[in-house]
């Protein structure tokens, strides 16, 4: 049985294991060629520090994911959303 002992405790995401997860999805994802561009632009995104930084960090990433010829399911690297 498990039981709860901080019931109102935020979840933390470890940076390490999320980079580790986004290179191993990489691999599978992207040609070899564009997967160094496209973790340098992940890279990018997780070190950034602020706002108006994160916002042009983001969308260099999604502009990299873009080229579908090297990616295969972009969409799931970018925003999935209507934008």
């Amino acid at each position: 049985m498990q039981k709860v002992v901080f019931p109102e405790a935020s979840n933390l995401l470890c940076r390490f294991y999320i980079y580790k997860n986004m290179k191993a999805k990489c691999k599978m994802l992207v040609h070899p060629i564009k997967a160094w561009e496209v973790m340098e632009a992940w890279r990018s995104v997780v070190n950034c520090n602020h706002v108006k930084g994160f916002q042009h960090c983001v969308q260099v990433f999604e502009v990299v994911c873009l080229p579908v010829d090297h990616v295969i399911g972009c969409h799931m690297l970018t925003r999935s959303s209507g934008h």
